[in-house]
């Protein structure tokens, strides 16, 4: 199965690209922003906004994670946008104390997701030796002896995978504005 069917039957329609977001990072010569001085956190609000303390140096990181369509690696524009730092700064300055702060980085971070937020984690449907694990990037890392254990438990003992995470999960058409909305 190639990749543009395998795109079909796993998210149901003809191709799916993984988002793409803008990141920064701000450093403060306040060690308030470090590790473990600062949390990692997350702002539920109209967009997902998150943030991670600064542990290596380059500041802290600051990410919307609200999803706005498609992101081909191909083609896409990698150009850090002006108004999506603004989507932070505008209303997290003052929250966070950041007046006299430099953005020291930013980049576009192209990321693997499911349409639905889930992690993929099933038996290929065409081949009973074949295992699929993925759409996790990032999450997927952190949770990774996690999602391991449940791959091996599923290969060798043959315990089921949770639905949410079947290939079936994906054929839903309804599409998330985010990983969180459900």
């Amino acid at each position: 199965m190639d990749a543009e069917a395998f795109s079909r039957f796993a998210y149901g329609y003809d191709q799916y690209f993984p988002p793409g977001d803008s990141l920064f990072w701000i450093a403060c010569l306040s060690n308030a922003y470090q590790t473990p001085n600062f949390p990692i956190w997350v702002d539920m609000g109209e967009r997902i906004m998150y943030g991670v303390p600064d542990y290596d140096g380059r500041g802290f990181k600051v990410a919307d994670d609200t999803r706005e369509g498609a992101f081909d690696p191909s083609t896409a524009d990698r150009e850090v946008r002006v108004r999506n730092w603004h989507r932070f700064d505008s209303t997290s300055a003052t929250d966070f104390q950041l007046y006299g702060c430099a953005m020291t980085e930013a980049r576009v971070c192209q990321y693997s997701n499911s349409p639905n937020g889930h992690f993929l984690l099933d038996q290929h449907p065409e081949a009973e030796n074949v295992f699929l694990a993925g759409a996790g990037c990032g999450h997927g890392f952190k949770l990774g002896p996690v999602l391991g254990r449940m791959m091996a438990e599923r290969v060798l003992e043959a315990l089921p995978i949770p639905e949410v995470f079947r290939l079936e999960s994906l054929q839903s058409t309804r599409s998330l504005s985010n990983q969180f909305e459900h």
